[in-house]
C-alpha cells in the first residue's frame, strides 16, 4: 500500500518531465508539414493540467513539482516562440522580448530556489500563461491568421504585469533575508 501511494505521489512529477522532455519534439514536429506539433502541444497543456489536478487531490505537492511545473512550461512556451520568429509567424523583436521575459521570470524562481524559498504561482502568471497558451495554440491551428501578433503582444503585456509582481514577490523575500538576524542563521 505504501509503495502505491508512494508511486502514485509520483505521478505529477512524471507528467510535468514528460512534457519537458516533449519540447524537443514539438520543435522537431512544428518545422514538418501537418499538425504534429498542435497535437504535442496540446498534450503538453493536458499534462499541465492533470499534473496540477493530480497534485491537489492526491496532496502529492513536491518542492520538485514546484521547480518542474513551471520549467516545463517555460521551456515549451520558449520552443513555441523560438518556432514562430524562428518561421517568420512572429516578429523577432517581439518573440525575444517574450522569451527574455519568460527567461527572467524563470531566473527569478531559480535565485529564490538558491535561498531554499519555493516561489508561489501567483494569478499574474497563470493568466499570462494562459494567454500565451491561446495565442500559440491559435498560431498552430491558423497559420495563415494575421492577427497572431496582437494576440502575442496582448500576452507580452500580462507577462510583463507578472514579471512585475513576482519581482516585487522577490524583493520582498530578498528584504526579509537580508535583515534577518545574522547570529540566528
Amino acid at each position: 500500500m505504501a509503495a502505491a501511494n508512494k508511486l502514485k505521489r509520483g505521478i505529477p512529477n512524471l507528467l510535468s518531465g514528460l512534457r519537458l522532455l516533449l519540447a524537443p519534439v514539438f520543435i522537431w514536429l512544428y518545422f514538418r508539414p501537418g499538425w504534429g506539433a498542435a497535437v504535442i502541444f496540446a498534450l503538453c497543456g493536458l499534462t499541465d493540467l492533470l499534473d496540477g489536478y493530480l497534485a491537489r487531490r492526491w496532496d502529492a505537492r513536491s518542492d520538485l513539482g514546484r521547480v518542474l511545473d513551471p520549467l516545463s512550461d517555460k521551456v515549451l512556451t520558449v520552443s513555441a516562440l523560438a518556432c514562430f520568429a524562428v518561421s517568420g509567424r512572429l516578429n523577432r523583436a517581439l518573440a525575444a522580448v517574450m522569451i527574455c521575459t519568460e527567461l527572467l521570470i524563470l531566473f527569478g524562481g531559480v535565485c529564490l530556489l538558491c535561498l531554499s524559498v519555493v516561489p508561489q504561482a501567483q494569478f499574474a502568471g497563470k493568466a499570462a500563461a494562459a494567454a500565451i497558451t491561446v495565442a500559440v495554440w491559435s498560431g498552430l491551428l491558423f497559420p495563415a491568421w494575421q492577427g497572431l501578433r496582437y494576440f502575442m503582444f496582448v500576452s507580452l503585456t500580462l507577462t510583463a504585469f507578472a514579471l512585475g509582481t513576482y519581482a516585487l514577490q522577490t524583493l520582498k523575500i530578498l528584504g526579509m533575508f537580508l535583515t534577518m538576524d545574522k547570529k540566528k542563521i
